[in-house]
């Protein structure tokens, strides 16, 4: 068990500031900003969240890729132990400029809905909400109403993505509109994303590919969360869907991916990795997020690390 104090000063009072200083940046950032903000005034107005993050970009280190930290890559145990709120502040002051919530490792009967909020907010974060909730039921029907109800979580977080599986979506007979129709009724605050899961159903590049051209084609605005390893839970080939699914893709979900029958190591330094592949095949503005184990005496050192290789890569 990695050696934390409960205080979150004595853990990470010592943190270098992430932003850097210098008169000139106060003059680049708002020029940027109303740049981007004119662009895309002028074309997707579904990209809320990706202002948020592309901002957030321009005040970390500029040469360097976003990271993300997922908070299951601490283990249950301590995330039981320490609390998602904690672990957000580390991957903050470990560099990272996200953070991935993890409902299902809520304490059982505690949404600390609040808590995680303050946490971000104090962090300067930016946070995926993410439940293991299929959109789609076994007949093929949308999830309406525990759909909504994990967007309003989302919401009261202040999260700037939502992160779903896919469910049994079937491409004969599910209707999109449907989904559309509750993205309408959350507001436009809400940035879904569908990740591919390590279920056959879920998994499935077919049926992936099917929804997401169906939901670019009704103008619903769905985007894609690309995890490395589960194509290989669902015996699927990693650089054929990276080369299907790249259009609709805004988040990765690195993991290693050389070994199939262990795709949740920890990433590889190796210069010839196989995620490092992977990872060439989607833009660098993309946040990458380290959803592999993240272990050690020191956390921050670490996570610190990793987000280091990440941003790097």
């Amino acid at each position: 068990m990695p050696n934390l104090s409960n205080r979150e000063g004595d853990l990470l009072g010592d943190a270098p500031k992430r932003i850097p200083s210098g008169r000139w940046f106060h003059i680049i950032v708002p020029i940027m900003t109303l740049c981007i903000v004119s662009y895309m005034d002028e074309t997707r107005a579904d990209h809320r969240g990706w202002l948020v993050m592309v901002t957030h970009n321009w005040r970390n280190k500029m040469s360097n890729s976003p990271v993300f930290i997922v908070a299951s890559a601490y283990g249950a145990q301590v995330v039981e132990i320490y609390g998602q709120p904690l672990l957000a502040s580390i991957a903050a002051h470990s560099g990272a400029s996200g953070f991935e919530i993890r409902r299902e490792l809520f304490p059982e009967g505690d949404v600390p809905l609040g808590q995680l909020r303050t946490a971000i907010k104090e962090s300067n974060l930016i946070a995926v909400y993410s439940a293991p909730l299929g959109m789609w039921t076994s007949d093929g029907k949308i999830n309406r109403n525990q759909v909504l109800a994990v967007f309003d979580e989302a919401k009261q977080v202040g999260a700037s993505y939502i992160k779903l599986p896919l469910g049994f979506y079937d491409p004969l007979s599910s209707d999109v509109d449907e989904l559309g129709d509750s993205l309408k009724e959350a507001g436009p605050q809400i940035h879904l994303t569908v990740e591919n899961d390590p279920t056959a159903a879920g998994g499935n590049l077919r049926r992936l590919r099917s929804f997401f051209e169906n939901c670019t084609r009704k103008g619903i605005p769905v985007h894609m969360t690309f995890d490395f390893g589960n194509w290989s839970w669902s015996d699927q080939d990693v650089f054929e869907a990276a080369e299907a699914l790249a259009d609709y893709v805004v988040y990765l979900h690195c993991k290693e991916v050389e070994d199939r029958s262990a795709p949740t190591g920890p990433i590889s330094e190796d210069a010839n990795a196989a995620w490092r592949h992977v990872l060439a095949r989607f833009s660098r503005e993309l946040p990458r997020g380290g959803e592999f184990p993240i272990a050690g005496d020191d956390l921050r050192l670490s996570t610190k690390q990793y987000v280091r290789m990440l941003s790097l890569a």
